[in-house]
């Protein structure tokens, strides 16, 4: 979690400095990973849509088959999507800290900050708000359709 390259790192790893940065990365490891990681590997081994934002469910009933041969060909079209995007969540983070933070999570609640950015299960901070749901898939930049025509994930 928090790796380099990730939304979360472009956003906030400048603000907060190694030092803090390195502690909310410690923090997520410790506390989010083993659910996030954990969502992969469904004792079913096999991830589905949850369907639209609206609740309605996939019209399509998209479910990813982790056990069978065209895995790697499908994936690309199941996106795990936040409720609210990492963007606005970053967003209110960093116009929540002070000038000079003392901690990673100063001017803002913890638990629930980490919630909307890694909240795969439900929790004290609310219902899940990550889900997997079916998207069009990005090669070199470009979506690439399954055989259907609508997506539950659309932004």
């Amino acid at each position: 979690m928090g790796s380099p390259s990730s939304r979360i790192a472009s956003t906030m790893r400048h603000r907060l400095g190694e030092r803090l940065w390195a502690n909310f990365v410690s923090h997520a490891n410790r506390h989010y990973w083993p659910n996030y990681r954990r969502v992969f590997t469904p004792s079913s081994n096999v991830l589905s849509c949850s369907g639209t934002v609206d609740g309605n469910p996939c019209p399509h009933a998209f479910r990813l088959d982790l056990l069978s041969r065209d895995v790697h060909a499908t994936s690309g079209f199941l996106h795990l999507d936040h409720e609210t995007k990492v963007r606005d969540t970053c967003y209110k983070w960093l116009t929540n800290l002070p000038p000079r933070p003392t901690s990673w999570h100063d001017g803002s609640e913890m638990d629930e900050l980490c919630h909307a950015l890694f909240g795969v299960l439900d929790s004290a901070e609310g219902t899940r708000c990550v889900r997997f749901r079916c998207s069009a898939r990005k090669v070199r930049g470009r979506s690439v359709k399954y055989p259907h025509h609508t997506y539950c994930h659309t932004e």
